[in-house]
Order: structure tokens, then sequence, then C-alpha cells
């Protein structure tokens, strides 16, 4: 897949570094600069295995939000307080960690999900709940 020629007669780009005149190189990118570790080649390199777990990552995450949305109960915008746009907030913050972080796995993923919708909830029946002074 690296070595597929897309524009025939038109050679690979180089890296000339920042001094070069020339438009068509690359001024910025050192593909054996070291950077936390790795080449800048490792960091870009294209992983079909990668992109399939993303995929299907983000398709499990999905679902676990649908699901335990459907669980909890919808609210719509208009009426969200602070605290429930603080829980979209930290739920959108674990969806996209899960996605693409290779350290947090679907299933940590999903743990943390249905603990943050357990704190709504159990805010919620808190809230709702008739008070001791009444």
């Amino acid at each position: 897949m690296a070595n597929k020629e897309y524009f025939k007669g038109i050679n690979k780009i180089q890296f000339e570094g920042k001094e070069s005149n020339n438009p068509l190189a690359f001024k910025y990118y050192n593909p054996e600069q070291i950077v936390a570790g790795k080449t800048m080649k490792e960091w870009f390199k294209f992983s079909e295995s990668g992109f399939l777990a993303i995929i299907l990552t983000a398709i499990g995450i999905y679902i676990a939000l649908v699901i335990l949305t459907r669980i909890s109960g919808k609210r719509s915008f208009s009426k969200m307080s602070s605290f429930d746009f603080s829980m979209t907030v930290a739920i959108g913050s674990v969806m996209a960690t899960v996605i693409v972080s290779k350290a947090v796995s679907l299933q940590h993923g999903i743990t943390g999900l249905v603990c943050i919708y357990a704190i709504q909830i159990l805010v919620c029946l808190l809230y709702t709940s008739p008070s001791p002074r009444d």
C-alpha cells in the first residue's frame, strides 16, 4: 500500500529543510527526526488494523452510549441544568478518549460511561426525592 504510485511521473516529495527554496519540498518534516522515542516516519505510519480498531471501538462505545441514554432517560438541551451539561461534556470526553487512545479499552470506556450515568441517575433521584424538612 505504501509503495503505490498515485500520480504517474511525479516523484516522491523529499524533505529539504526550512532553508530550501524549493516550493515542492517538505520544509518542516524530517522522517528520521526522533520525537518521544519514535521517528516521525513511525508516528505517521498508517496501520489498517489500528484504523479498524478505531472504527470498531467508536461503534461499540456509541452503542453503549445509546443503550445507557435509553435506560437513564432523555433530556432536551433546552431543559439542561449545569449539572446535565457537565455530564454531557464528561460523556463526550470518555467517548473521545476510548475511541482514539490505545491505553483505554472499550470495556474500560463502557465502565466509565456506566459510572457517569449511575452518578447522574443518583443525583437526579436525590434531587427529586422529598427532603426530610417537608
